[in-house]
């Protein structure tokens, strides 16, 4: 790393170049326009057969691009691992091979970042789009929050999204103190090391605007219960054994079984999620029987009638 450099976007991708060319367009006109010299933007092609080298070269004229192709598919988990190897900025943005920013995302972002105090992450809000609609340009960048040494509150207000790799950017001094090769490769491994670094650092920020856009419904090839029941607990297991942090898990564990459990499980019945969801009760089962809140609310979202489970959703993001 050097100080030359503030922020490093990683995109890793594999065989996505439809997507890594709307992607990589939107954020080589947000750099451009935010007139920054100390903005780098990193491609980990994980061994693409499509067109992905075609696409990456339509917009070489930028020096502030660089271009890496595996040898091989090292897996999608190693690939974000090395993304973070090779970034040399001050803080490290893994960004979604899918996903766009708007005109002034990186000219806001770098103020934040410019701050004198360092943050240990920033955590961003993202407006959800899919093929059928189009994410609306922000005019105005304004209502971000500092936690200072409030670490469960920051925990609380991010909570899942920790899972989501473009809506975390991360002082890359942080991974200084983390084994990524110790890391499970489990597609969580994003959470593992945002919430070692939240624990390790003492000062994040929240994002409250919308400053990013994320594509919806276009990962699907996973079994929900295993990645987030299974691969999930064992993360934050993992974090309570390294760390002293099962305050921490517990908050995260809680909002699992109330919110997010649920309104996914829902969404899945109702066929407006491309992820399987097997053996979801037997997965949950052995790791919460013990919780009351998972007979309470997650069970509940497996039997409640499909429709009415859509209008339980829509009352709790209104109320939690």
């Amino acid at each position: 790393m050097t100080n030359e450099i503030l922020l490093s976007i990683a995109i890793p991708t594999y065989n996505r170049a439809k997507f890594l060319d709307i992607s990589l367009n939107s954020l080589c006109k947000s750099v451009r326009k935010s007139g920054r010299n100390d903005v780098e933007i990193l491609i980990l092609d994980n061994a693409s057969t499509d067109e992905t080298r075609d696409v990456v070269k339509k917009y070489a004229e930028h020096k502030f691009l660089k271009y890496i192709k595996n040898d091989e598919n090292i897996g999608a988990d190693n690939n974000f691992k090395k993304a973070i190897s090779l970034s040399r900025g001050k803080y490290v943005w893994i960004f979604g091979d899918d996903d766009l920013v708007f005109d002034d995302t990186i000219l806001y972002l770098a103020q934040i970042l410019d701050a004198p105090t360092a943050f240990g992450i920033v955590h961003l809000k993202a407006q959800n789009f899919t093929d059928e609609t189009s994410p609306a340009e922000f005019q105005e960048f304004k209502n971000f929050k500092i936690y200072d040494g409030a670490k469960a509150e920051f925990i609380q207000e991010a909570h899942t999204n920790l899972t989501f790799i473009t809506s975390n950017i991360v002082n890359k001094s942080l991974f200084d103190k983390i084994d990524l090769n110790t890391i499970a490769n489990n597609n969580l491994g994003q959470l593992y090391w945002n919430i070692a670094c939240a624990i390790l650092s003492d000062k994040q920020a929240v994002v409250f605007d919308k400053i990013y856009a994320a594509r919806q419904f276009n990962s699907g090839n996973y079994n929900f219960s295993e990645v987030f029941g299974i691969n999930l607990n064992d993360t934050l297991s993992s974090i309570e054994k390294n760390y002293d942090a099962k305050f921490i898990t517990e908050i995260f564990r809680k909002r699992l079984l109330i919110y997010y459990y649920p309104a996914n499980i829902i969404r899945i019945r109702n066929g407006l999620s491309a992820v399987r969801n097997e053996n979801c009760f037997r997965s949950l089962y052995e790791i919460y029987k013990k919780y009351p809140l998972f007979w309470i609310f997650t069970v509940s979202a497996m039997w409640i009638p499909k429709k009415l489970g859509l209008l339980m959703i829509k009352f709790m993001q209104k109320t939690i």
